[in-house]
């Protein structure tokens, strides 16, 4: 049996925590940070599109700001991250805020509002049904030792299979 969950729950991340009040100070909010960030890192391509127009061939480029990949080799080289600051003398990141290493879920899902964690089996050569009532059995066993709030609900095939014969009966 094949059993594995579909999340990546522990991917490396950098957390940047702004320091609002210093930020405040230079005239910059939160959001200007982050956005600042996010155009140095993925382009202004998507936020704020550019475009420069080839006279000779009438065609039109696309114009997108990003800092090389080669440049941001070190957190210290994204600490140094300009930002955009009206009346004020340049600043970079670590000015206004700090980065750290982390840990977090690459993706979250989620059922009826609620976060999910998915564990996913596939079977070879045993029916749905004896696999469902082993995973039944299983989960009866540890439900008395998780924490208060969480459920367990097996979903997908087997879910599809109790309907139809319930439909049936």
């Amino acid at each position: 049996m094949d059993v594995h969950l579909a999340q990546v729950v522990d991917a490396p991340e950098l957390q940047v925590n702004v320091d609002r009040e210093m930020a405040a100070g230079l005239g910059l909010t939160q959001r200007d940070v982050a956005s600042d960030l996010l155009v140095s890192l993925s382009s202004s391509g998507q936020t704020a599109p550019n475009y420069w127009l080839d006279p000779a061939k009438g065609v039109q480029y696309i114009v997108a700001v990003q800092t090389p990949q080669y440049r941001l080799d070190s957190m210290e080289a994204l600490a140094a991250t300009p930002l955009a600051t009206q009346g004020h003398d340049a600043q970079v990141l670590s000015n206004v805020a700090t980065v750290t290493r982390g840990h977090a879920a690459v993706n979250v899902t989620h059922f009826n509002v609620a976060s999910t964690l998915d564990v996913q089996a596939n079977v070879e050569g045993v029916d749905l049904g004896a696999v469902a009532d082993a995973v039944d059995r299983e989960i009866a066993r540890v439900r008395p030792t998780l924490p208060r709030g969480t459920t367990i609900r097996m979903k997908g095939q087997v879910q599809s299979m109790r309907d139809s014969f319930l439909g049936l009966g």
